[in-house]
């Protein structure tokens, strides 16, 4: 099911079918890019750290769960100077494309030799952000 679900979110990232579904952001989401754009990345995630349960805990789930926007605003968290914070944003992001954290390459089935690793999930992000510009 990881797998699929990987292969789902990089396909859909990749082929700009992410547009249709801007206008069902999440407020918890929104709240947070809003923050984003008055505050920087590391006054959100300070924000975070300080609401974990409220905030951090719902956005991890939001960005595991393929949730566009979270996963977006993750991506741009985790570039911030918090350790726990990207930390978190970092399990979430690797959740969303299937890796597991303790992932060792040993496939038990051949379906998940073609699973992503941490390496090739940065050319999705970029994919993502690409896309996410060219709006």
């Amino acid at each position: 099911m990881r797998t699929h679900r990987a292969r789902g979110l990089a396909l859909w990232l990749a082929s700009g079918l992410w547009a249709g579904a801007a206008s069902a952001a999440d407020p918890l989401v929104t709240e947070l890019e809003q923050r984003l754009t008055g505050n920087g990345v590391d006054a959100v995630n300070n924000y975070l750290n300080s609401r974990w349960a409220a905030a951090m805990v719902p956005l991890n789930r939001k960005t595991a769960a393929c949730e566009l926007h979270a996963v977006s605003l993750a991506v741009k968290l985790s570039r911030g100077r918090n350790p726990r914070a990207v930390r978190a944003h970092g399990e979430a992001l690797r959740a969303a494309v299937g890796q597991d954290a303790g992932y060792s390459g040993q496939e038990s089935h051949p379906e998940e030799a073609a699973r992503p690793t941490w390496a090739n999930t940065g050319a999705v992000v970029r994919t993502f952000e690409l896309h996410s510009h060219a709006r």
